[in-house]
């Protein structure tokens, strides 16, 4: 089993504004669907002008939504356990993802209502509610945990002290000088998650050490971007539909035939297509972003002038970009 921590999917802690905070770590850490709900309702509260609070909303949607990619980037979900360790909370990946997956659909849901309409559950006071809302500062939370983290890892409160200052440190949040950022992760990694630490969480198109697609499966990627383009190419011929019928006729097709090619004995679950390997692929163009494999781009090149179909100028700028600035094939 390996572990990853609040660092990994959530945006650093002194870079969010408060409700930000409130919002994306206070989901982490109460993780119930009624407390998500009331924590919504109440920062919507805080902005009374419309305008405002939609676009506050709007914000709120584009973090959540971030938060949810970066916990969709864990392969082998079933080996992989998330821990906070100065909260105590353990649970699967899968779990974070459906509580900021529901707190995106009660944002949705909030977005255009008036403020008699943002009420709390059983209309609830701000007085009601304040034993898991506002949570407290990281800082203070981090410090409160040290006598019960002192316990569990049967180590004295002056060396947990020691570990949270040295990770407050390397998070920016505090400037007590200690160790170096690189010893200060060791070492937190080291007493709270035992060494166990999934370091390839982060997404291959931010890598520093690796360009290659995160998902490892070459010829898939290949498959479906062959795929893609051909039918976009058939579907652009469609007169009859709408504009904006075509672009979700044309992702729909893609993973269902994706599907279709690679498992043609089993049945297409559409009601957890968010898990699929092809839906990712599309929803995230994987065969055709910053990270792709350029023999990909070529090798899908190549498959649609051989089957006569049009290459789209999204494909060839993309690999024109790509032959222009590689000086080995000067």
């Amino acid at each position: 089993m390996r572990y990853i921590t609040d660092t990994d999917f959530l945006p650093e802690y002194r870079d969010l504004h408060f409700d930000s905070y409130q919002l994306l770590y206070g989901i982490a850490i109460n993780q119930q669907e009624e407390q998500i709900y009331d924590t919504i309702i109440t920062l919507c509260r805080k902005y009374r002008e419309p305008i405002l609070r939609k676009s506050k909303v709007d914000y709120w949607k584009t973090l959540v939504d971030r938060v949810i990619s970066r916990l969709d980037y864990i392969d082998d979900k079933a080996e992989v356990m998330v821990y906070l360790p100065y909260t105590q909370m353990l649970c699967t990946p899968e779990r974070l993802i459906q509580r900021y997956t529901y707190a995106r659909l009660v944002l949705d849901n909030v977005r255009g209502l008036e403020m008699n309409q943002l009420t709390r559950r059983g209309n609830k006071s701000a007085d009601d509610i304040r034993w898991f809302y506002p949570i407290k500062k990281l800082e203070d939370l981090m410090y409160d945990a040290i006598p019960t983290l002192s316990k569990l890892h049967h180590k004295s409160e002056s060396e947990i002290r020691e570990v949270i200052i040295n990770e407050l440190v390397r998070r920016g949040v505090d400037s007590i000088d200690s160790k170096s950022s690189e010893e200060n992760e060791n070492l937190y990694i080291k007493v709270f998650l035992n060494g166990r630490y999934l370091k390839e969480l982060q997404p291959a198109s931010e890598s520093k050490e690796d360009n290659e697609p995160t998902y490892n499966t070459q010829t898939k990627l290949e498959s479906v971007g062959f795929l893609y383009y051909a039918l976009q190419y058939y579907f652009s011929q469609a007169q009859e539909l709408k504009k904006g019928e075509i672009g979700k006729l044309l992702k729909k097709a893609v993973v269902r035939i994706a599907n279709g090619l690679e498992t043609p004995l089993e049945k297409y679950d559409s009601a957890n297509c968010s898990n699929n390997t092809a839906y990712k692929y599309v929803n995230k163009k994987l065969f055709n972003n910053d990270s792709t494999n350029f023999d990909t781009l070529q090798h899908i090149e190549e498959a649609l002038k051989n089957h006569g179909i049009k290459v789209p100028d999204e494909l060839s700028g993309k690999i024109t970009h790509r032959r222009g600035g590689d000086k080995s094939k000067c």
